[in-house]
This record gives structure tokens, C-alpha cells and sequence, in this order.
């Protein structure tokens, strides 16, 4: 099999994201986020072992698995002054910038935004991209260890 046999052949082989794997401090306050605020299902939680701390495995929905949280002391998160970006092309130090998520629609992100604002958690005015993505909105939030989340939906009257 030629290099070019082999890249087209695997080329259409990529069925998506299986899982991120990301460090947090707290993973009780971490699992608490994502369940309760976000309400996303808690695949496992597993206690720790000889190779490492405790962990837990979140799922978004859609295909794959989601986000494998580690336990880590001492974790260290690069964040913004202000926390959250006030405009698109604002990066944090190193190679995270954020994590997307998506929603079915504008009723699903307006309470999410609900939700976030009554437990006072910072968020960004909804912002939409613009010519490269039409009719998409977005929002950013941080969880609890200061990791960004971007919540992203396609607006109704451009679905």
C-alpha cells in the first residue's frame, strides 16, 4: 500500500472525538458543574490507583465519550485577568484556549445563560462570528477550575 492509498483510505476513517483529557484540582466541584449546572451525564466516577488520582468520565451527548477529568493538586489553569474574553481573538497563555460545546437552539442557550447568571458565573455577551460562520451564536463561561467553555448554537432564523 503507496502513502497516498494509505492517507485516503484513513481519510474518511475519522469518526469524531472519542474523549479530552483534562486536569482539575476538585474533582467533586468539577462532576457538581458539569451535572448540576450544565446537566451532563456522568458516565463513571473511579477512585484513584497506582498510575493516578480519581477521575471521572462526562458526557456532553453526541458521539464519543466527552471529558475524562483527572484529579491533580495544584492543577494549573491558564485564565484571563478579567476571566472570561470580552472579544473574539482574546487568547490565554498556552494551547487550551476553550472547549465547544453545542446546543440544539436558541430556548436551550437562553437558559443556559439563565442558569450560569443566577449562580453568578461570569459570562460573555452572546457573540456570532460573523462571514465564516453565518447564523452561529456563541457565549463563553468557565467552569470551576477556570477551564473556558464556549457554548455554540446555530440561531433559529438561520437554521
Amino acid at each position: 500500500m503507496t502513502g497516498e492509498t494509505a492517507s485516503a483510505e484513513l481519510s474518511h476513517a475519522w469518526l469524531g472525538i472519542n474523549h479530552v483529557s483534562l486536569a482539575t484540582s476538585d474533582l467533586d466541584a468539577t462532576v457538581a458543574f458539569y451535572r448540576d449546572v450544565l446537566e451532563m451525564r456522568v458516565l463513571f466516577e473511579a477512585p484513584a490507583n497506582p498510575h493516578h488520582g480519581r477521575h471521572a468520565m462526562i458526557s456532553p451527548g453526541g458521539a464519543g465519550m466527552g471529558f475524562h477529568f483527572f484529579e491533580v493538586p495544584n492543577t494549573q489553569i491558564a485564565r484571563l485577568p478579567a476571566v472570561v474574553p470580552t472579544k473574539p481573538g482574546e487568547f490565554l497563555p498556552g494551547a487550551l484556549q476553550h472547549i465547544a460545546v453545542t446546543l440544539a437552539d436558541d430556548r436551550s442557550a437562553l437558559a443556559l445563560r439563565d442558569r450560569l447568571i443566577a449562580r453568578n458565573i461570569p459570562i460573555t455577551p452572546i457573540l456570532e462570528p460573523g462571514r465564516f460562520a453565518p447564523g452561529v451564536r456563541i457565549f463563553l463561561f468557565p467552569d470551576p477550575s477556570g477551564l473556558l467553555l464556549k457554548a455554540t448554537w446555530v440561531r433559529a432564523d438561520s437554521a
